[in-house]
């Protein structure tokens, strides 16, 4: 992720809010802002892989028929970081996006979780450290 869809994944967060929660009260589905009025629905499913932790993302378009977002064919879109950040705030914990597992590593050893996310139509993985 590059610097402009950090921003913009921040300012979306601000105004997305969870519509779905697990039986374990984690948001499922969050509701996220785009541009030009669209509204984004975005589903996390949680599992591992071996001990590490991934979070796997789909964006669909809510107003068109859950269409999936055209960002997220290509990359690991904002409005699923957007997601990614409301529900790591919601465990009072703050993320920090990378672009490599190692660079991810690097970091976790000042404190934090390095945890994968992925794109569920583009399977393009990003690093985040959640702390």
């Amino acid at each position: 992720m590059n610097a402009k869809q950090i921003s913009e994944a921040k300012s979306s967060a601000k105004f997305s809010q969870v519509v779905k929660r697990d039986t374990q009260n984690r948001p499922v589905v969050v509701n996220v802002p785009g541009h030009e009025g669209r509204r984004y629905d975005v589903i996390i499913f949680r599992y591992k892989e071996g001990d590490l932790p991934v979070l796997r993302c789909e964006c669909l378009h809510s107003i068109q028929g859950q269409v999936h977002c055209a960002g997220g064919s290509k990359s690991f879109c904002y409005h699923c970081a957007a997601a990614v950040m409301v529900a790591v705030a919601e465990s009072k914990k703050q993320v920090v996006f990378c672009q490599s597992e190692a660079k991810a590593r690097k970091l976790s050893n000042l404190g934090g979780m390095v945890v994968k996310c992925v794109s569920r139509i583009s399977g393009v993985a990003v690093w985040a450290v959640v702390k």
